[in-house]
C-alpha cells in the first residue's frame, strides 16, 4: 500500500458511485468504544483512513454524499458514525441481503458471517485471525491491509445477491430492510 494524501484520495472516492464502507473499533458498545479505521473503497482501490480523520471535512462530505454506501451488518458501522453525528444517507447491507435470502433455512448449518458469503458467492477464502489483535497492534500494515481488504467483494456480492433477492420478489423488502436499518442503529445509540 502506499501513503497518500488527503485531497488525492478523495478525488477518487468521489468519482465512485458506489463506495465499500466498513470500521474497525476498539470493541462492540458504541458508548464505550470508539472507532480505530474507517474503509472506504472497491474491488480496484481501497483506502484506510485513521479515524481520527473522522471531522475532516472533506471525509465528512464523502460519507454524507449520495452515494450508495455498501456495508456488511451496517447497523453496528452506522452507530459508530452516529455517535460522530455522521448521518450515511443511502447504504446496501450484503449482511441483510443475506439473511433475507435464507430466511427459512434451519440456522444451525448457516453462517452468515462475511468470511461465508465470500466464499459463498466468489469462492473466495477469508482470513479473519487478525481482527481480534486489532486494538493492541493498532494500525500496522498487517491491520491496514486486512482492513482494507473487508470492502474488496462487497460490490460483487451485492452484484451476484440481487438477481437472487429480483427472483424471488424480494427487492422492496430489502429495500426496506436498507432503510430501517438506520433506525435499529439510532435505537441502539440512545
Amino acid at each position: 500500500y502506499d501513503e497518500t494524501g488527503m485531497d488525492t484520495v478523495i478525488a477518487m472516492l468521489e468519482k465512485e458511485p458506489i463506495l465499500g464502507l466498513d470500521t474497525e473499533t476498539t470493541g462492540f458498545d458504541v458508548h464505550t468504544c470508539s472507532l480505530l479505521l474507517i474503509q472506504l473503497g472497491t474491488k480496484d482501490f481501497q483506502v484506510v483512513f485513521d479515524a481520527k480523520l473522522i471531522h475532516d471535512k472533506r471525509l465528512r462530505n464523502l460519507l454524507e454524499s449520495d452515494k450508495l454506501f455498501l456495508l456488511f451488518n451496517a447497523k453496528f458501522d452506522l452507530r459508530f458514525f452516529m455517535k460522530e453525528g455522521i448521518r450515511i444517507k443511502r447504504v446496501y447491507d450484503v449482511f441483510l441481503a443475506e439473511a433475507i435470502l435464507t430466511t427459512g433455512y434451519d440456522f444451525d448449518e448457516q453462517d452468515l458471517s462475511l468470511k461465508a458469503v465470500t466464499l459463498k458467492y466468489l469462492n473466495k477464502e477469508r482470513d479473519k485471525t487478525i481482527r481480534g489483535k486489532i486494538n493492541y497492534l493498532g494500525s500496522v500494515p498487517v491491520v491496514i491491509e486486512y482492513a482494507a481488504d473487508d470492502v474488496v467483494d462487497l460490490e460483487d456480492i451485492m452484484n451476484l445477491q440481487l438477481p437472487e433477492i429480483d427472483k424471488w420478489g424480494l427487492r422492496k423488502v430489502l429495500d426496506l430492510e436498507n432503510e430501517v436499518v438506520h433506525v435499529f442503529a439510532h435505537m441502539e445509540l440512545v
